[in-house]
């Protein structure tokens, strides 16, 4: 066993090291680890901070020695950092009251159970659906609070020099930002995928509705680029962990979500084909701290990139990482994209109300008698949120939403479907999986085809890889961000030209 001594010289080795980098990169990151390492961290390894500009990464982490699979590279008490249950346990001060009880209305409004990401805002709703009473998730509602308590805990500690996490939070970039929320006026107006533009302006929504309901406050005097600079850093910074030793959830199958900004971990680069390391969440009895251990998933040689997986648990899609971390991922296993569908600004958009298909299909939908039985039939089919659950159309590389397709053959039963007693006991007791009529089929291809095709038209003439080849060797941030929005128009492109072909084999079929 190593003595006490032999210890702290081994520490201070690996520290120093780890310390000498930082201050190659910039005085404020050096400050940020030197504070951090003072707060009990261990580390095992000795690693380094790294410049992965040439690789389009920015800053990460490198191995200085060989690191064995399984071996425990880092270990991190939460308290060390930012971690989102601070702020929650607010009791005397005034402002910072009205300030939980704001970020309580955000966190459920954010939490309804009509989405599928905590990070993935809503759209207009359509006008001609009434929308169902929503029930809040309360583990989703947990993790938006917690992530409202980071994004204020960012704006504190930046402010006062004498703050807890002053050296931790003025260390995070403010220039080099790439989310789709700093997209500017040059970038947007090179989109050409109106899909893509509407996931822009819903999220430039999102931030402006939360900042409205701050600003509405009057609380805190905060810009507008204060809170997109703290909450794009929040949502890029954080990690996500299940705390399955302290009961403070009522999730008790799930454990209790902590949201936190672990330091120097929060350094380590993405890959989703070639991660080498993962993060545990523990609990340290003697210290009754929990705490996260980073871990070798792999064998590391000298010299490579520690590098962490962000989609392994939330299965991030390319617009989302785009979103969230400002990148597009090309071995991203997440191959899939949502395109707004049953909305009427998407028919506006294309010019297409007019057409007999949209038209047959809204006037089913307005047909009292008609649409009461339908919603019977969803309601058995196990669709009754439909008028949520299809705003948007995901379309995969491999698969077509076969959900989508029950709801469109039930949508698009005729009056002579179901104008009598035994007509509608037999739908009652029909497999809406599989084709009802090839009247009834067509009718669901027809308006298919009808969106996606106006949407394929867009993008279809784009040479993605003559224009990103044009591009050449990204050397700026608006390069970057514009070859990233290329990569993902492309691949809608891709994901489109699959759905099409799928449709038309289909309706062949009916010819």
């Amino acid at each position: 066993m190593k003595s006490e001594s032999t210890q702290k010289a081994i520490f201070d080795k690996l520290k120093n090291t780890l310390l000498s980098s930082a201050l190659n990169i910039s005085k404020p990151i050096y400050d940020n680890f030197s504070m951090t390492l003072s707060r009990k961290i261990s580390l095992y390894n000795l690693i380094a901070i790294e410049d992965y500009n040439h690789l389009e990464m920015g800053l990460g982490l490198k191995a200085l020695e060989k690191i064995n699979k399984n071996q425990e590279i880092m270990t991190i008490p939460i308290i060390s950092g930012l971690n989102g249950m601070e702020m929650l346990d607010i009791k005397s001060d005034q402002n910072l009251q009205i300030l939980k009880k704001l970020m309580h209305n955000i966190a459920a409004s954010y939490a309804q159970n009509l989405s599928g990401n905590e990070e993935e805002y809503g759209s207009a709703q359509n006008k001609d659906f009434k929308k169902p009473k929503a029930k809040i998730d309360e583990f989703k509602f947990e993790k938006m609070l917690q992530t409202q308590s980071l994004t204020w805990q960012i704006i504190v500690n930046s402010l006062h020099k004498d703050s807890y996490n002053y050296d931790l939070v003025n260390s995070f970039p403010k220039e080099e930002l790439t989310q789709l929320a700093y997209f500017d006026r040059n970038i947007l107006e090179k989109m050409s995928s109106a899909s893509l533009k509407f996931f822009y302006s819903e999220t430039i929504g999102a931030f402006k509705y939360i900042y409205d309901q701050i600003e509405k406050e009057g609380i805190f005097e905060l810009s507008q680029e204060n809170f997109l600079w703290a909450y794009n850093n929040t949502l890029s910074r954080k990690i996500s962990i299940i705390d399955h030793y302290s009961n403070v959830s009522d999730n008790s199958d799930k454990g209790s979500p902590i949201e936190l900004i672990a330091p120097i971990v929060e350094y380590i680069n993405h890959s989703s084909s070639a991660a080498n390391v993962f993060v545990e969440p523990d609990y340290d009895f003697e210290s009754k701290q929990s705490i996260i251990r980073l871990y070798a998933a792999e064998n590391i040689s000298e010299g490579d990139q520690l590098l962490l997986d962000y989609t392994k648990s939330d299965k991030f899609n390319n617009r989302q990482l785009m979103n969230r971390y400002g990148f597009f991922d090309k071995d991203n296993p997440n191959k899939n994209i949502e395109v707004p569908f049953l909305m009427e600004d998407v028919f506006n958009l294309f010019n297409i109300l007019n057409e007999e298909i949209f038209m047959k299909f809204f006037k089913l939908q307005k047909n009292d008698n008609l649409k009461n039985f339908k919603i019977e039939l969803l309601r058995k089919a196990k669709l009754s949120d439909y008028e949520n659950k299809f705003f948007k159309l995901t379309l995969y590389d491999n698969r077509f939403d076969l959900e989508l397709l029950k709801y469109l053959r039930i949508a698009f039963l005729a009056e002579e479907d179901l104008n009598d007693a035994a007509k509608k006991a037999n739908l009652l007791n029909f497999d809406f999986s599989i084709k009802f009529s090839d009247e009834n089929e067509r009718l669901v291809i027809m308006f298919c085809l009808g969106v996606l095709n106006n949407y394929f038209d867009n993008v279809k003439g784009n040479d993605y890889a003559k224009i990103t080849g044009d591009i050449g060797k990204v050397e700026s941030r608006e390069q970057f961000m514009l070859k990233n929005m290329y990569l993902l128009e492309n691949e809608e492109k891709f994901l489109l030209e699959k759905s099409l072909r799928f449709l038309k084999k289909k309706l062949n079929t009916l010819i």
